[in-house]
């Protein structure tokens, strides 16, 4: 639901569904588009029309074996793009694609690979995960070690990792992913900063909780990630995914899923496009949304005038761990293993067939018993086609589970409707329908 004008709920705008030239394994903003890559190849899609460009072969290994890691791709401000699989040695450990020559071209850049590259300051930054280093390159290729991460016995401590620009400084985000033997066994994230002197890290994360993607929206940086538990009986592992905005060496929960879903590891992923931060997300407690017609999963912004985090529209699909970028558009892919990725706001214009308005349980600051007369809503039909309709729908006492029940289908602005029942706490459904007009009702 589109919730940016003031006293006003509307129907969101559409995301418009597409399929790659194969499985997405990185993505990347930049001004000409959003770039992404294949096993074997690099795209750019136009942010304006959605049209892929095939860049040609990227040629990361000569038998293109070692495709880019999913971290493994940037941009400068010249428009080049840089690939790497994470190779610690070799020819090929970086490729560039040369954009700005007469007749652009692959070329082999650098023998070092990273599995995570960023650009700051003019200069390429990354972090290759196999030897637990932070490295920086110089124009012409040339790789130079800055920190290198060591455990307690002095060894590489190896651990997942990503950069992103932070102002003048380089933020890197460390996961440990822990044993078969579950959270006790070294479940963690930290974060790191590089300020061109040296490396500190400012910050330790909760203990079962698992980073997957840093965003710096609005001066502000953002982690997304899940926690992690043992299920009952401690046989299955059970995961919840939230996101912290993290400032001043400490985190705030900016939000997370209702409760914890078994064997579902899904992080959000975030970008920030149109002043919101976006991310799709699964949340058990809309298993009650889909009974009013609309799907258990969400594509969220998060408005930081407002503070409010709004529903916006039902992403065409859903994977654990999505990849994001953004140009005039914004875009989700599937990662690793998936050819989908949705473009937001569809190039048409069109909006949602329909939104849900879901209240929290509202109890008139009393816990006891109350009797629930009716409900009255104030809207404008849209003015074009039949106007669109609006539906109501009541629940009583809880929202997980919750149990809708109609009491209005095409209700009308200004009349009472009645709901003569009692309960301790009362939630309502309100479902925007556009019919056959171009954006529906607009709630007041």
């Amino acid at each position: 639901m589109d919730t940016s004008r003031p006293g006003q709920v509307s129907i969101s705008r559409a995301a418009e569904a597409n399929t790659a030239a194969g499985d997405v394994v990185c993505v990347a903003s930049s001004q000409r588009g959003i770039y992404y890559a294949t096993a074997t190849n690099l795209y750019l899609i136009s942010g304006a029309s959605g049209a892929e460009t095939n860049h040609g072969t990227h040629g990361l290994a000569d038998d293109n074996s070692i495709p880019p890691t999913t971290r493994g791709i940037a941009v400068d401000d010249s428009g080049d793009v840089y690939l790497s699989g994470g190779k610690e040695s070799g020819a090929e450990a970086i490729r560039r694609w040369k954009a700005n020559i007469g007749s652009p071209a692959f070329e082999d850049w650098s023998a070092k690979g990273a599995d995570s590259l960023v650009f700051l300051n003019n200069a390429l930054y990354g972090y290759l995960k196999s030897e637990g280093a932070l490295y920086s390159w110089s124009t012409s290729g040339s790789a130079t070690e800055l920190h290198q991460f060591n455990d307690a016995d002095g060894n590489d401590a190896e651990m997942e990792g990503q950069l992103v620009a932070f102002g003048p400084r380089l933020m890197l985000m460390r996961t440990g992913s822990g044993t078969s033997a579950g959270p006790a066994s070294g479940f963690h994230t930290e974060l790191w900063e590089y300020d061109g002197v040296g490396v500190a890290r400012t910050l330790t994360m909760p203990r079962n909780f698992i980073g997957w993607q840093m965003e710096v929206f609005q001066g502000s940086l953002f982690v997304s990630g899940y926690f992690i538990r043992h299920g009952p009986g401690g046989t299955n592992l059970e995961y919840k995914p939230a996101i912290y905005v993290v400032s001043g060496g400490t985190e705030v929960k900016l939000w997370e899923a209702y409760d914890y879903e078994d064997n579902i590891a899904f992080a959000p992923s975030l970008v920030g496009w149109d002043g919101k931060l976006w991310f799709p997300a699964r949340d058990p407690v809309t298993s009650a949304l889909a009974t009013a017609g609309t799907s258990s999963t969400r594509l969220y912004s998060y408005d930081p005038d407002t503070g409010a985090i709004t529903p916006e529209t039902t992403p065409p699909f859903l994977t654990a761990k999505m990849l994001s970028a953004a140009s005039e558009r914004f875009i989700f892919t599937g990662g690793s293993g998936s050819d989908s990725y949705t473009l937001y706001p569809d190039e048409d214009g069109s909006s949602e067939s329909s939104g849900v308005i879901q209240t929290s349980l509202f109890d008139g600051d009393s816990t006891l018993q109350k009797h629930w007369e009716s409900v009255q809503l104030e809207f404008d039909d849209a003015s074009d086609g039949d106007g669109g309709t609006v539906n109501i729908s009541r629940a009583f006492n809880s929202l997980e589970d919750a149990d809708y029940s109609s009491v209005q289908t095409d209700a009308a602005s200004g009349t009472e409707y009645k709901i003569d029942a009692a309960s301790r706490e009362i939630s309502l459904l309100i479902t925007l329908n556009k019919g056959t007009s171009a954006r529906g009702p607009v709630l007041k």
